[in-house]
């Protein structure tokens, strides 16, 4: 295997301390902490780590890789469709979330159903007339 380039991906699993064996076990336990439904054998981490492009891992082996490395799968050497792509981008200048702002953008696509009508209130409020 001399004179061969490594891949992104064989390189971050070494970087990790991984051997293929060990990093079959620990994306099962990554995949178990995660509740996703997904495996990957040593044989299919090969073909990700040998072909040029790599075949696209299912959905939810693209959750736990990027879960495990911390990178979209782009900077793990894979073709991914436009998409697709992941962007990583920090919540905000600070690295915090700022609540008043995220509580206003996320409800952002429902504004304007009420089409202009006041808002009922779920709590029964006598009649004060």
């Amino acid at each position: 295997m001399t004179g061969k380039a490594v891949s992104g991906l064989a390189r971050l699993r070494q970087t990790a301390g991984y051997t293929q064996e060990s990093f079959v076990k620990a994306f099962a336990e990554e995949a178990a902490r995660l509740a996703v439904d997904a495996s990957v054998s040593v044989r299919q981490l090969r073909r990700w780590e040998r072909e040029t492009p790599p075949p696209l891992p299912h959905p939810g082996q693209q959750i736990v890789l990027e879960a495990m490395f911390g990178v979209p799968l782009v900077e793990m050497g894979f073709s991914v469709p436009q998409h697709r792509v992941t962007v990583s981008v920090p919540v905000s200048a600070s690295g915090e979330v700022r609540r008043r702002t995220f509580v206003a953008d996320a409800g952002g696509p429902y504004r304007g159903r009420d089409h202009g009508r006041p808002r009922r209130s779920l709590v029964h409020q006598p009649d004060r007339s």
